[in-house]
């Protein structure tokens, strides 16, 4: 699942200041969140692995953790069902442009680091100032990551000791 929904950000600054007098330096389309397809092993083992936690929570009486599971499931199927959006990303010399919001340098990001391990990993991720939703990972899709990294030098630092988190990788590695 995604860290932040691109879609839920904010538009509420206007993004002609960035195409007019921003200075585009890169520009991209990337996907409002990564799409996997289940392989039927994994469905079938998501399935089951459910089903035990169901009846280990009936059975221990444990009902808020059977909430829990059920709350759990249909998030799966609803991200399984839903086809992500288009979403245009640019790079500016006022800050990043992602659809129609643009978060600037000096008020919205604190630093930024690549994660690039191809095929599976191709990310570029921003750490904000807001608490609410602290990191947005982007999708570089065929993007160059060393002249992306270039660019972003001169106006933010890099964050040279961020990695993939856990919860990433498992996400990645389960397909959901």
């Amino acid at each position: 699942m995604p860290k932040e929904n691109i879609a839920q950000l904010d538009p509420e600054e206007n993004a002609d200041t960035a195409q007019a007098g921003g200075g585009i330096l890169f520009h991209w389309q990337t996907q409002e969140f990564q799409k996997y397809n289940f392989e039927s092993s994994k469905l079938l083992l998501l399935i089951v692995g459910g089903i035990a936690l169901l009846i280990y929570a009936f059975l221990t009486a444990n009902y808020l953790f059977m909430v829990f599971v059920i709350m759990t499931a249909v998030v799966i199927y609803i991200f399984d069902k839903k086809e992500p959006a288009a979403i245009d990303v640019s790079i500016t010399k006022e800050g990043i442009l992602i659809g129609e919001k643009l978060l600037t340098y000096e008020e919205d990001l604190k630093s930024f680091w690549v994660l690039y391990n191809p095929p599976e990993v191709k990310t570029l991720n921003f750490d904000r100032q807001q608490m609410m939703f602290p990191n947005i990972s982007l999708q570089l899709e065929d993007e160059n990551p060393l002249k992306i990294r270039e660019a972003l030098l001169r106006y933010l630092p890099e964050d040279m000791e961020k990695e993939e988190h856990f919860s990433e990788k498992a996400a990645r590695k389960l397909g959901i």
